[in-house]
């Protein structure tokens, strides 16, 4: 019955009255609000419990709230049964809460992800161990085969542009010394670095650890939230939907995470990424200068909470502390 797919839907000439959209991830919601509000019906239908699996729950909350302000209607927990053609247009058979419910709309849009094409590679022919499809690598894009590297989205670590770059940077670096006998030091990537952007509105970004990964490794962290709905710049630009969040090391308030939802959150970010470069501190980031009324000042609220509770902690030798507002 076809489907649109991330390179297909470019080259759609007419826009469909109705939309369904498989799929939670960055393409899925960037195109399903673009479609709703050039007049779209949109539906987005998602396997997990929320959106951009790899947020942060409270902060893919803020994306989802403002969904559905915008008449998009979400379908979280849903798993897909069946699809067919219902006259002129398509019909999904979705389960969610152990209850089945149709959706029909002219297009379906499949936005689910990729899996990278490796298969007439023969990875265990040449000696290379994979780890789900993605031949398995260590810091320097080396697989165990010692002269064969791998980089980009094949790789399975983190499929974005600027990650791909860098690990195709690295592995042409380390391969090219190695051939011509250089040995080390080889060039190293480190992925605590490692960022998303989501180009919707609010815009979403994060940075490092997440919330849920800290809890995972079991490593104890200090988080700290601010609201732009109480931050002035924000509210001059009437764009006050959703927060900063920032997570720190309890013992020394090393940043280790940052999250954003919110007005400019694809710019913020990346003041982020310069202080967790150097390994700076919540206290750095707070005592930095920042002109009034900016937005990027809203970064220094949280740091500033954090900066004392680590204080806090050191004086009174109590376990980490959670800052969250």
């Amino acid at each position: 019955m076809g489907f649109w797919d991330s390179n297909t839907v470019l080259e759609q000439d007419k826009l469909p009255e109705s939309l369904i959209v498989l799929g939670g991830g960055p393409v899925a919601v960037e195109y399903a609000q673009f479609f709703a509000r050039l007049g779209t019906a949109v539906s987005l239908v998602q396997r997990g419990a929320h959106l951009l699996k790899r947020f942060d729950p409270d902060l893919a909350v803020v994306l989802e709230e403002a969904f559905r302000e915008e008449g998009i209607e979400l379908f979280t927990h849903a798993s897909l049964l069946s699809a067919d053609r219902c006259g002129e247009r398509k019909r999904l058979r979705i389960v969610r809460q152990e209850a089945v419910q149709d959706l029909v709309a002219e297009e379906i849009f499949l936005a689910t992800g990729r899996s990278p094409a490796v298969e007439g590679l023969r990875l265990s022919a040449a000696g290379i161990k994979a780890h789900s499809r993605a031949p398995a690598i260590d810091a320097e894009m080396r697989t165990c085969v010692l002269h064969i590297f791998a980089a980009g989205d094949v790789t399975g670590i983190e499929e974005v542009v600027h990650i791909a770059v860098l690990q195709g940077e690295a592995a042409g670096e380390n391969a090219a010394r190695q051939a011509m006998g250089l040995g080390g030091p080889f060039r190293r990537l480190d992925y605590r670095l490692a960022m998303e952007i989501v180009f919707t509105e609010p815009q979403m970004a994060r940075l490092g650890l997440t919330e849920a990964a800290a809890r995972l490794a079991g490593r104890p962290v200090v988080v700290a939230r601010y609201p732009f709905a109480d931050h002035g710049k924000s509210i001059l630009m009437g764009r006050t939907k959703g927060f900063v969040k920032l997570l720190a090391d309890p013992e020394n308030g090393e940043l280790l995470g940052a999250g954003i939802a919110g007005p400019e959150a694809s710019e913020l970010i990346h003041e982020l990424v310069a202080l967790q470069s150097v390994r700076a501190t919540a206290g750095d980031l707070a005592r930095l200068p920042h002109y009034h009324p900016t937005l990027s000042e809203i970064l220094t609220y949280p740091a500033e909470e954090i900066d004392r509770l680590v204080a806090r902690r050191r004086a009174s030798g109590s376990p980490a502390l959670d800052g969250s507002r």
